[in-house]
């Protein structure tokens, strides 16, 4: 995962594995009210008596409009109306944990529409997503994934999430990459399958030519994948010597995730290694330092970008060009 670059000893930081995805809600066409809904009138002609006809609605308020209060609103009734309308309590446990961070009630209403209906792959998909994430327990998700992937062999979103757990926490990279492709085989245009696939691809086979290619990929289906735009960065100053390439998709990780302070201390060795701007660098790096203080490689890369900006401007000069390792 670490690159280094060997004229200074400084790593370069190549972008974790994607996390398990949480599938988007059931959604379902109510085009006909839409003026209704817009106004705010967000029962208009429904039966007060039909579940289903609130779990419509509420999935055009959630998808289309992105109204999401009114949309927990009517999930909430349709489960008034009908307490065992599996499909409500899942999309009412997606929306809570994605838009509410209420990861202990979506737990509970996941468990209860696997309880009601055993065989609903996204549901299986989506609860370990949420052990993953919230709990780390390795084990409950893992049994998660594979019970989706039981339910429906062509699940490309339970095959990604599966061979993360094979990846990041098994160590069995063999079998996490033919879940990678095996999800790609699934879904073509499925952007963080390549993504992982492609980092699995340049950690442990040193593959440059299909992780390039998976990560262009990538960004192609999904243009603000900022871990796609790092990690393509690092292979293209590493392995390409195209710093101008290399560079640009610096700039647009960080751009995408204005938050990431590795993103910003990539960009900074960059400027500082291979543009020889120390003053550019030096504010990417405090940059990276603003958004994490407790960032101690970012503090060394500072202190060389000052030394060396000092040695410049006493008329000294560093000469040679940069050898790069992956």
């Amino acid at each position: 995962m670490w690159a280094v670059l060997a004229m200074v000893g400084l790593m370069v930081h190549a972008a974790a594995s994607d996390q398990p995805p949480l599938l988007t809600p059931e959604a379902h066409d109510d085009a006909s009210c839409d003026l209704r809904i817009e106004a705010g009138d967000i029962f208009y002609g429904l039966d007060p008596t039909d579940a289903y006809s609130h779990f419509k609605r509420a999935t055009v308020l959630e998808t289309r409009f992105k109204d999401i209060d009114g949309a927990e609103e009517l999930y909430r009734a349709a489960l008034a109306i009908d307490p065992e309308h599996v499909a409500s309590h899942d999309n009412l446990a997606l929306l809570l944990y994605n838009f509410k961070h209420m990861p202990g009630k979506a737990e509970e209403l996941y468990r209860r529409a696997i309880a009601l209906d055993p065989t609903r792959a996204n549901t299986y998909n989506n609860l370990g997503a949420l052990l993953k994430q919230e709990r780390d327990d390795i084990n409950a998700a893992e049994r998660m994934f594979k019970k989706a992937i039981d339910m429906d062999p062509k699940h490309a979103h339970a095959h990604n999430n599966y061979g993360l757990i094979l990846h990041n926490s098994r160590g069995h990279h063999v079998e996490a990459e033919k879940m990678f492709r095996r999800a790609i085989e699934l879904d073509d245009k499925y952007a963080s399958a390549m993504y992982n696939l492609g980092l699995l691809r340049k950690q442990h086979h040193n593959d440059v030519d299909e992780a390039e290619r998976l990560y262009n990929r990538c960004i192609s289906l999904e243009p603000t994948h900022a871990s796609a735009h790092n990690n393509l960065a690092v292979l293209l100053m590493t392995v390409r010597d195209d710093l101008d390439a290399a560079e640009y998709h610096y700039r647009r990780a960080v751009e995408v995730e204005p938050t990431s302070a590795r993103f910003y201390d990539n960009l900074g060795l960059l400027l500082q290694n291979g543009r020889r701007d120390y003053e550019a660098a030096e504010a990417m790096f405090l940059k990276a330092s603003a958004i994490d203080p407790k960032f101690e490689q970012v503090q060394l890369n500072l202190q060389l970008t000052r030394q060396a900006m000092a040695f410049e401007r006493a008329g000294g000069k560093i000469g040679g060009g940069s050898t790069y390792h992956p």
